[in-house]
């Protein structure tokens, strides 16, 4: 009899210690899982994008240099998200995202820009030279407030939006048009950039309202703010294409 519960007993401390470690290694990746995916990350392996947001979209970025236009390519091609320091996409919140210093790594140097000509004042304003830009990022405006991601837009449609890009060469230097907090009002003498998707996978980019129509009459002024104060406004015509990776 003492044999057959001792057999018994093994029996289910086996089991008790197989439910244990069990338990353990549930436990482990429930936490490694955690540690390792944010809670954005996490949120959209469970249940897919969060609401009013859509997939990142990875982009080269063409500038065109013609003859005229006020922010221009430095000279070293098309700027392609994960080569020479670049990171180019459309954001889940669909707005572009743009920098040419993307490593955390100070120390990493930053080799490739926008030129930002500043040589074309409206009249009062001083005339400036050329400044250099690594950083453009865009944002829905509150005076046109369209919800539609610009990953997300329809071939053939425009979209007005807010647009920013950071001087690298004029500590707290910025170039913007219409953009929240200082020149987002009705009556800013600042123009909208146009983002419209010509294709599947192209979306062109300029501060000129299309042929259809606009947010407002007014083409290719930004406004110079260093430290938020405002240093004048200038005509920078620009034109990009986006082309998705």
């Amino acid at each position: 009899m003492k044999r057959i519960y001792f057999y018994k007993l093994s029996g289910l401390f086996l089991n008790v210690l197989l439910f244990i470690i069990a338990f353990t290694s549930c436990t482990k990746k429930t936490t490694e899982i955690g540690q390792n995916v944010s809670s954005e990350e996490f949120a959209t392996v469970a249940g897919g994008n969060k609401p009013g947001t859509s997939t990142e979209v990875r982009l080269k970025l063409t500038v065109n240099d013609a003859a005229g236009n006020r922010i221009a390519s430095d000279g070293g091609g098309s700027y392609i998200d994960g080569q020479q320091n670049s990171s180019i996409y459309f954001s889940t919140s669909g707005n572009l995202q743009f920098t040419t210093s993307a490593s955390n790594n100070p120390k990493t140097p930053t080799t490739r820009w926008l030129n930002v000509d500043l040589s074309d004042p409206i009249a009062g304003y001083p005339v400036r030279g050329t400044e250099k830009s690594n950083f453009i990022s865009t944002i829905t405006t509150v005076t046109s407030p369209n919800p539609i991601l610009l990953q997300n837009l329809a071939v053939g449609q425009t979209k007005c939006i807010g647009f920013s890009a950071g001087i690298m060469t004029i500590a707290d230097g910025v170039l913007n048009f219409h953009r929240n907090g200082t020149e987002d009002t009705p009556t800013s003498p600042t123009a909208y950039v146009y983002v419209t998707r010509t294709s599947s996978i192209e979306w062109l980019m300029t501060p000129v309202p299309p042929l259809s129509g606009g947010c407002s009459t007014i083409s290719n002024v930004g406004a110079l703010r260093i430290n938020t104060a405002l240093y004048g406004y200038y005509s920078m015509p620009f034109s990009f294409t986006l082309t998705k990776l």
